[in-house]
């Protein structure tokens, strides 16, 4: 018998659809955890989590399954809402931006990051920080 792991559950091959339904909960889990805490933890915190996080979706090339999954949950809110919270710091503004132009290698996500306010906040973060990228 085959099995999957998924968020420290075992599911037989038979469940695999509910392991992906669990692994998008997952998703959506640290998307909810970064929106409620990003004001409240230190930059660096926000710095490392934001290049696992563009670790994660992916490089050039790849499908984009998970940038879809994470733009999904709310992660391009999450993402913008970070970005104002330490409007001041230039490195979460660059390490932001990286992850908003990693999602945008899906057109559904470029519409996405549009109408959610990104392309305000990528000149708004270009502005502030003139100078430091």
């Amino acid at each position: 018998m085959t099995y999957v792991f998924c968020s420290n559950l075992i599911f037989d091959e038979s469940s695999k659809k509910l392991a992906r339904r669990l692994k998008f909960s997952v998703i959506q889990k640290s998307v909810n955890y970064m929106i409620n805490t990003v004001s409240m933890v230190s930059k660096a915190k926000v710095e490392e989590v934001l290049a696992r996080l563009d670790t994660h979706l992916g490089g050039r090339g790849e499908p984009n399954t998970r940038r879809d999954a994470f733009a999904d949950a709310g992660g391009v809110g999450a993402l913008l809402r970070a970005s104002e919270a330490h409007d001041g710091e230039s490195a979460v503004q660059r390490a932001v931006c990286a992850v908003l132009l990693n999602l945008a290698r899906s057109a559904a996500n470029q519409k996405r990051i549009a109408s959610e306010g990104g392309i305000g906040r990528v000149l708004r973060a270009m502005e502030v920080h003139e100078g430091a990228a």
